[in-house]
C-alpha cells in the first residue's frame, strides 16, 4: 500500500469512531425508545399529580480543621555532650534558655 491509501484508511476510521462516540452520548430520539422506557400514562385524566420530593436547606458554617491525635514526639536530631575536663559539677550560674558567652559567668 501507499501512503495515500494508509492515511485515507486511518482518515476513515477515526471518522467512524468518532461518529460512534456521537451517536452514544447523543439522547435517544422518540422512535429508539422501548416499551420499557415509557411511562404508562392513565387515559382517565391528563392532570398534573405532585411528586414527593425530599430536600435539605443548606446553610453556611464555619469549618474547622482539627485533628486529635495520641502519640509520642521523637527529635529529628540529638547531640551528645562530651566534657574536655573531668571533674564534679558543684554550681550552674546560668539559667536555661539564656545566652551565654565565653568565661562570663566564672565564680568571682
Amino acid at each position: 500500500m501507499n501512503k495515500k491509501i494508509k492515511w485515507g484508511l486511518l482518515v476513515l476510521i477515526v471518522v467512524v469512531l468518532a461518529g460512534l462516540a456521537i451517536r452514544t452520548w447523543l439522547p435517544r430520539t422518540n422512535k429508539e425508545l422501548t416499551a420499557a422506557d415509557t411511562v404508562p400514562r392513565t387515559s382517565s385524566s391528563n392532570a398534573r399529580r405532585a411528586l414527593n420530593v425530599n430536600g435539605v436547606v443548606i446553610k453556611p458554617q464555619s469549618l474547622t480543621e482539627e485533628i486529635t491525635i495520641n502519640g509520642r514526639l521523637l527529635p529529628d536530631e540529638e547531640v551528645d555532650l562530651a566534657f574536655e575536663t573531668s571533674g564534679k559539677v558543684v554550681a550552674i550560674y546560668f539559667e536555661e534558655g539564656t545566652v551565654v558567652k565565653k568565661a562570663s559567668f566564672l565564680p568571682k
